[in-house]
Parts: C-alpha cells; sequence; structure tokens
C-alpha cells in the first residue's frame, strides 16, 4: 500500500500553491489508499489516465503507452517533467526526449533496480 502513488500525491499537492499548471499522467495503479483516490477524484480535470501504462513489459501497450505520452507532451508543452517508477519513468523520459524537452527530472521510488523485472527487462529500463 501506498509507495509511489501516495509521495507523487505528496508532491502535487505541496506545489498546488505555486504558481505552476500541474498535470498528472498516470498510468493503472494498483493498491492506492484512500487519500491517493480522493486526489485522484479531485483533480480530475487535471489529470490524464492511460491506460496502457502499466508496470508489466508488454510491447504492444508499452508502445501505445509512449505513443500517447508523445502526444500529450506535443499538446500540452511542458516546461518540466517529472517522472516516477521504473518503467512509466523509462517512457516518459524517452517521450521527452523525441519531443525535445530539456527539463526533466526522473524520481526512481524503491531499491529494487535489478531482479523485479526478468534481465532483458532490466536492462531495458536501468542500462
Amino acid at each position: 500500500m501506498g509507495g509511489s502513488p501516495d509521495i507523487v500525491r505528496q508532491i502535487f499537492v505541496s506545489l498546488r500553491q505555486e504558481p505552476f499548471d500541474l498535470y498528472l499522467v498516470f498510468g493503472l495503479t494498483k493498491n492506492c489508499t484512500r487519500q491517493t483516490k480522493d486526489f485522484l477524484k479531485d483533480f480530475k480535470d487535471k489529470s490524464v489516465y492511460i491506460p496502457s501504462l502499466r508496470r508489466e513489459i508488454n510491447p504492444f501497450m508499452d508502445l501505445i503507452a509512449f505513443l500517447k505520452l508523445c502526444y500529450l507532451f506535443y499538446r500540452i508543452n511542458p516546461d518540466i517533467i517529472t517522472t516516477h517508477t521504473a518503467k512509466a519513468g523509462a517512457l516518459g523520459r524517452l517521450a521527452a526526449f523525441c519531443l525535445g524537452i530539456k527539463k526533466v527530472i526522473h524520481f526512481p521510488h524503491g531499491n529494487i533496480f535489478y531482479g523485479y523485472f526478468n534481465k532483458a527487462g532490466s536492462l531495458l529500463k536501468y542500462p
């Protein structure tokens, strides 16, 4: 329970008072806390759910998620992108790179960089 969804929620809430136009882009979130569920409801007008953005490696779904991220970043034209978690972070950083977005910050969560995914999956996410 908790983990990166709660950390992202806390960061987002702390920046709410600043003069930023914030968007939350997220994929399938399992086991999130009640606070995070309420947060997602409160910010539904500034959040984008991408169903194909999932933890598991699936080349077809990953390509769809990547293309949706590219389209979204192109449409929003953000100044800064922050990414979280392994695969979503890799796809988000790749989309930002492809669009020439220079300010990208990645927040790794947890300390399991190798061994959670198979060897090929780990190399894709953590070269």
